[in-house]
């Protein structure tokens, strides 16, 4: 516990680690964040290509039906929407396979690579399939329709297969059974053209078209409990119920085997014509739906990048004001010709300019702290919020430095709580700023009240001691802590560590020091730990006493002794709760000696609760 280094030095150590650590695990942190970055942005390149693909795939089985009204027909009208259909077709296949290349899909056994490869041969096989369609007539039709759904099933194999290469933060369920249905549509439309053709109905086609409408029902259903927010829910009932697509499916009806012969539409063309119409309108559906995605995961870009910008500025703020604050401080310390002043004899603009720099730091790190609770609260992710959590911890551990500079530079806390505060609550806010908190355990605590006009103060007093005791005792052991009321209407809190101890005179010194603070200045340089001028400080304003003394076994006592002003006992009378006994006097937590306390996930309500 000796040291030979000056307190300005020792400042500078006090300092330096955890802005040390805290700079480190920024960058942890950063990292994380542009992995999520990262992975909003593949979703988002996910969700496009998947666009691409739904609209490629229309395009596709409108081209099949107007394919199956002109071989039935012949009709030199139904030829120039053919040409058309196959113009669309190519252009969304070419913006389909360039944005394939924009996205990025874990292929550990290669299938989709190879169903890539799949995807742009038949891409390339198209013009061939349109050669076969020109010199096809009727009797051969069901023959063409094949091969377009051959093409036809892969595009929906692509697009199952980016539905689920997204994140599980990106949902495409509502859109990838839009695509089946627009799909399943495009066939049976397709084979409907065939059955309304004039003549003798091809038994073929008819079983492919009743084959499709079953596939179609099959969907429906599947469709009705396939997970899907209000607006995606709406989109896929409104494009069931538009005009192109009723009058689509009464159709098909008329068509059905068991339908009368005399109901049965025979105008293949305009049959061809109304069901491209239905076709585009689930195109549009699915437009409308993947929108919504990629909303979504523009937000999460959004997001990510504010947050890598706000906890980069904020550290760097906080490591910048701090440094600044410790090098005066050193300065000022370690300059034997000048004899720190305090701030009242600054004068009125260096006093001014002081605190404002301090308490500006103080501001950044709350607001730090802040935004780090905030974070926590919504965070899913385990490793995320471990990393939060150290940064939580260590922006706490900084303001508690920052704390210690101004109180020794004679500056009053601006800050205290007029309701009284559990004792529990302040041991444990100040368990909540140490470095090795898990090394702390909580024995036996007497229910009491400190007066809020001391609980930050003592907050801050105790989490000092803990830190010296779990810093010069062995990484292995531990340090309980303890509370118990004494006979004058005061409490006593003691932590008992393992460690080597101290010779009695360095003991002896301590205590001297404890029980009456030295003046800021060089002298303070070979005197104890920094650490210790503080309790000194904190208790001489409160009248709070503090002892170290030996233990039974090695190891040293710190001992605690709350005068009775500061106590208010909590009273619980037989039949019934005493006038203390309110929610705000009940332990969310309650304690159980020796059981690891519950720092992580209770820090924003223990610091609000003690005024920290």
């Amino acid at each position: 516990m000796k040291t030979r280094l000056r307190v300005g030095r020792r400042l500078l150590v006090v300092v330096a680690v955890p802005l040390i650590a805290l700079g480190v695990l920024t960058a942890v942190f950063v990292s994380g964040q542009r992995e999520q970055r990262s992975l909003a942005l593949n979703d988002r390149a996910l969700v496009r290509a998947f666009a691409d693909a739904g609209r490629a795939q229309a395009a596709l089985r409108a081209e099949q039906v107007l394919s199956a009204s002109f071989m039935a027909s012949g009709d030199p009208a139904t030829a120039d929407q053919l040409a058309g259909a196959r113009s669309t077709t190519d252009e969304a296949f070419a913006r389909s396979t360039a944005g394939l290349a924009a996205v990025h899909v874990e292929d550990p056994d290669g299938s989709v690579a190879r169903l890539s490869a799949r995807y742009r041969a038949m891409v390339s096989e198209l013009p061939n399939v349109r050669s076969l369609v020109e010199n096809t007539g009727q009797d051969d039709a069901v023959d063409r329709l094949e091969d377009f759904a051959t093409r036809a099933d892969i595009a929906t194999e692509m697009s199952t297969s980016l539905a689920g290469a997204t994140s599980p933060a990106i949902d495409l369920s509502a859109g990838l059974v839009l695509d089946q249905t627009m799909a399943a549509n495009g066939s049976r439309f397709a084979y409907a053209v065939l059955v309304s053709a004039p003549g003798e109905v091809d038994k073929v086609a008819q079983d492919r078209f009743e084959v499709a409408g079953e596939r179609l029902d099959a969907l429906n259903l599947t469709s009705r409990t396939t997970p899907a927010d209000a607006a995606e829910r709406a989109i896929l009932n409104r494009a069931r119920h538009t005009e192109a697509v009723r009058h689509a499916d009464g159709l098909m009806q008329a068509l059905d085997s068991k339908a009368p012969a005399d109901e049965r539409p025979t105008d293949s063309a305009k049959l061809g014509s109304d069901a491209v119409a239905a076709i585009m309108a689930f195109d549009t559906a699915q437009t409308e739906v993947l929108d919504l995605a990629l909303n979504a995961s523009a937000v999460r870009v959004a997001e990510a990048t504010d947050t890598t910008w706000m906890v980069v500025a904020i550290a760097a703020a906080g490591l910048v004001l701090t440094a600044l604050v410790a090098w005066g401080v050193k300065r000022s310390l370690d300059n034997p010709g000048i004899v720190p002043p305090k701030i009242n004899d600054l004068g009125p603009a260096g006093a001014d300019a002081w605190i404002n720099l301090a308490r500006r730091n103080q501001g950044l790190l709350d607001r730090q702290i802040r935004y780090l609770d905030s974070l926590e609260s919504t965070e899913q992710d385990p490793d995320q919020l471990e990393r939060l959590f150290h940064l939580d911890h260590l922006a706490t551990r900084m303001r508690r430095n920052e704390a210690s500079m101004l109180l020794l530079a004679g500056v009053e806390p601006c800050r205290q709580r007029s309701r009284s505060v559990l004792l529990t609550d302040v041991v444990r806010a100040a368990i909540g700023e140490v470095e090795d908190y898990q090394r702390l355990d909580l024995g036996e605590m007497a229910k009491a009240n400190v007066r809020g006009s001391a609980a930050a103060d003592l907050t801050h007093l105790l989490s000092e001691l803990m830190e010296n005791s779990t810093r010069h005792s062995s990484p292995e052991t531990t340090v309980e802590v303890a509370g118990r009321t004494t006979p004058d209407g005061g409490y006593a809190v003691t932590l008992t560590d393992d460690g080597p101890g101290m010779d009695a005179e360095l003991m002896s010194e301590v205590n001297e020091r404890l029980a009456s603070p030295p003046e800021v200045g060089p002298s303070m340089g070979s005197g104890p730990s920094l650490g210790f001028l503080v309790v000194a400080a904190l208790a001489a304003r409160h009248r709070i006493s503090v002892r170290l003394l030996p233990g039974r076994a090695g190891g040293v006592i710190a001992a605690v002794a709350l005068p009775m002003h500061l106590v208010e006992p909590i009273a619980a009378p037989e039949g019934g709760p005493g006038p203390n006994a309110s929610p705000k006097n009940a332990e969310a937590h309650p304690v159980v000696p020796g059981q690891s306390l519950p720092v992580r996930g209770h820090g924003a309500a223990l610091r609000a609760e003690v005024g920290r």
